[in-house]
């Protein structure tokens, strides 16, 4: 059964995020002009996406360096503010899949529902059981690039051209991160689950290994994609303008 401080700390953070993308319609932090009517609500939802990276990188990384236990035992280790530093996690993937059935298109946000679906039924069972948080915690560490996975997305939304500095050192952080933090630490967990498969039900060991892997698969496309778009086009579109200049000139 959940605690009494993880069930508040639970429904609080669902509540913090649902009032502060309300408080994102009456505050003084300006939408782009794209998004400031019909697709308001994308805005909102990238920019609660930012915070809780942001929140996650930050308490995940604190949390494995105070409790380094989490990284040895990643089974048994459970310890209150890891509990409570998922739950409040939980708490946003919660808030987001109501947000998305209220605001957007089931037959075009499915991937996300069924994404924040399994990510809140596994996390609130290993809350529920009382094992394998840290498995939980180390996933954490997908966010710190996550962090510049949707500020990368920001700056599009807010105008930001690609050829500025600012777009390009959100970029080198990102596929660094991305390769480190994000198939990294996955590639990391899927070992870790081979390891410890005798210290867990089978069948819990064969979901997250499959997870894993499918998670890691889907990844590598979406790289694949932020390259092709960011790194490959952008050096087409470079050269082509230039030999057009150079041309004109």
């Amino acid at each position: 059964m959940l605690s009494l401080p993880v069930t508040t700390t639970l429904l609080s953070s669902c509540v913090v995020f649902e009032l502060f993308k309300q408080f994102l319609d009456t505050s003084f932090i300006p939408a782009p002009h794209k998004y400031a009517s019909e697709k308001r609500h994308k805005w909102k939802n990238i920019l609660g996406s930012f915070i809780h990276a942001s929140y996650c990188a930050v308490t995940g990384i604190c949390c494995l360096i105070l409790t380094p236990e989490y990284l040895s035992d990643r089974v048994n280790t459970f310890e209150q503010n890891g509990a409570l530093m998922s739950a409040a996690s939980m708490g946003y993937f919660l808030h987001d899949t109501l947000d998305s059935l209220r605001n957007q298109n089931v037959a075009q946000s499915w991937p996300i529902l069924l994404h924040h679906v399994f990510i809140f039924s596994v996390g609130v069972k290993f809350l529920w059981r009382q094992s394998l948080l840290g498995y939980g915690l180390i996933s954490t560490l997908v966010e710190v690039n996550g962090v510049f996975l949707h500020l990368r997305q920001l700056l599009l939304m807010y105008g930001v051209p690609k050829q500025s500095k600012l777009y390009k050192i959100n970029l080198f952080l990102n596929i660094i991160t991305y390769l480190g933090l994000r198939v990294g630490v996955l590639v990391v967990m899927e070992i870790c689950l081979i390891y410890d498969r005798q210290l867990m039900p089978l069948w819990v060991n064969n979901l997250m290994l499959v997870a894993t892997l499918v998670i890691i698969v889907i990844n590598l496309v979406l790289l694949h994609r932020i390259i092709k778009v960011d790194v490959i086009s952008e050096n087409s579109d470079f050269k082509l303008n230039t030999r057009k200049h150079v041309m004109d000139w």
